[in-house]
C-alpha cells in the first residue's frame, strides 16, 4: 500500500495536496518553567524556528507547498502571555516567506486561549 503523506520531522507532508501539518509546538514552554522558578534557557523558540526551516526548505526541493496547517496546541501556557505572541508571529514570519498568510491555517487546540 502507498503512503499518501510523508513524515517530516515533527509534521507530515501531504505531497499530492500540498498540505503541511504541524502540531503540539507548546510555544512559551520555557516560560512556564520560569514562572516554576526554574532559570534555565533552552531555545525552544529557534529550534522550533531551525526545525521547520529545514521541514520547508526539504518541501521546496522536491514538492509545492499550498497550505500550512496548525493542528491545535500552538501555544503551551492557558493564559495569553507577551512572549508566547512574540514567538508565535516570528513563527508565521518565517512561514510567510515559503507561503502567503491566507494560506497557513489555525486551528485551535486546548491551551489556545488567545485570537490569533
Amino acid at each position: 500500500m502507498k503512503q499518501n503523506f510523508i513524515s517530516i520531522s515533527k509534521s507530515l507532508f501531504f505531497p499530492a495536496e500540498g498540505i503541511l501539518v504541524i502540531g503540539d509546538l507548546h510555544i512559551g514552554y520555557e516560560a512556564m518553567l520560569r514562572q516554576l522558578g526554574l532559570q534555565i534557557s533552552i531555545g525552544l523558540t529557534k529550534d522550533i524556528i531551525d526545525d521547520l526551516k529545514l521541514i520547508l526548505e526539504k518541501i521546496k526541493a522536491q514538492y509545492s507547498l499550498k497550505k500550512v496547517i496548525f493542528i491545535g496546541d500552538i501555544k503551551h501556557l492557558f493564559s495569553a502571555e507577551y512572549e508566547e505572541k512574540k514567538s508565535f508571529f516570528k513563527i508565521l514570519n518565517l512561514l510567510e516567506n515559503y507561503i502567503p498568510s491566507k494560506d497557513i491555517i489555525l486551528i485551535k487546540g486546548n491551551h489556545d486561549t488567545f485570537e490569533f
